[in-house]
């Protein structure tokens, strides 16, 4: 019992130094992406951007995203309309803010998508139920996302942009936006079920989710909200860019928005630091937006993400997150079926 007891031991402390080394990595990406860039700017001509206009554009943007965190609850309980002991909207808007803030303000080893499976199996949802929803929000995100890149594409190629980048967003776009169409179609497979008999657990959990698919009607009113929350992050970029001086297009600089979120999915840097400074570089210079304002403008944006994200530090601070005592492994038992009345 005691080489049991040492060898989980030894297993956790492996996980966490992974893990860890994991953050170190990204941290070390975002510093180095910086380092380049900022080889790029004038540091006087950065500060005179700073303005009132620009911290009033930046109180605007975290409405924007508080108000997207209201969409993208509603959203998510959606996807989850028929499930039993779906907590109320109140509640669920605060597992989505604690899920942001983990996700925009730690960097730590929990995911904001698993503070929000655990605030809703803490309230009753079982879960499979718990994390199904969570994945199909993501993805629907994912795929709003998508389609207004895909807008920005088309914009792109009539402008000085290099064909190069606008090949790499198209291609990104579409992955993101096909991968996502291939998995929740996947999910709701059958035969998808059926491969995997020799994990009980694994199969249980696909049954469940081929007996709960989406119908036509939900995939419009889902990937409706999708496209309006990405939107919501698109005019607080529009503000931005208007307070510090640039003239481009409102709708080009919406569904560009598409395009910073797409590439920031990619996981190689903390939160998308880094990553979101070189695709506003990449695209906006070539249009004649100095590097000082592409630069301001991408910082702007993450700080409005950032402080968006605050409130859920603030419900974690209220003992909002925390889920009471229960047995999630008895959830993924075959008898799953039976949850649903």
């Amino acid at each position: 019992m005691c080489d049991q007891r040492r060898q989980q031991i030894q297993a956790i402390r492996a996980d966490q130094v992974k893990k860890t080394a994991l953050i170190l990595v990204k941290a070390g990406v975002v510093v180095a992406i910086y380092a380049v860039v900022l080889r790029r700017v004038s540091f006087s001509r950065i500060e005179s951007l700073l303005t009132p206009g620009f911290c009033l554009a930046l109180f605007i943007g975290v409405l924007l995203n508080l108000a997207q965190a209201i969409l993208c609850t509603l959203r998510w309980m959606a996807v989850a309309r028929g499930v039993a002991n779906v907590p109320s909207f109140f509640q669920s808007l605060s597992a989505y803010l604690e899920g942001l803030f983990f996700n925009q303000a730690l960097p730590s080893f929990v995911g904001g998508d698993a503070v929000r499976v655990v605030r809703w199996r803490a309230a009753g949802v079982i879960l499979p139920d718990a994390v199904l929803s969570v994945l199909r929000d993501r993805l629907f995100g994912a795929m709003g996302a998508a389609l207004l890149a895909l807008v920005a594409c088309g914009w792109m190629y009539f402008t000085p942009i290099e064909t190069y980048k606008v090949d790499a967003a198209i291609m990104l776009s579409a992955a993101a936006l096909l991968g996502s169409i291939g998995v929740l179609l996947a999910l709701q497979s059958n035969p998808l079920a059926r491969m995997v008999e020799r994990y009980p657990r694994i199969q249980a959990f696909m049954k469940h989710v081929a007996d709960s698919p989406l119908r036509g009607r939900q995939w419009l009113e889902l990937m409706s909200n999708s496209v309006v929350g990405q939107i919501f992050s698109g005019l607080s970029v529009y503000f931005l860019a208007l307070s510090i001086g640039i003239r481009l297009p409102a709708v080009f600089l919406i569904a560009f928005t598409g395009v910073v979120l797409v590439v920031s999915m990619i996981p190689i840097s903390l939160a998308g630091w880094g990553i979101r400074e070189a695709s506003f570089l990449a695209v906006l210079t070539p249009l004649g937006v100095p590097s000082e304002s592409a630069i301001v403008l991408s910082i702007g944006f993450g700080l409005s993400v950032l402080l968006g994200a605050m409130p859920g530090g603030l419900c974690l601070l209220m003992g909002l997150s925390n889920p009471r005592d229960v047995p999630l492994a008895a959830d993924l038992e075959p008898s799953i079926s039976q949850s649903r009345k």
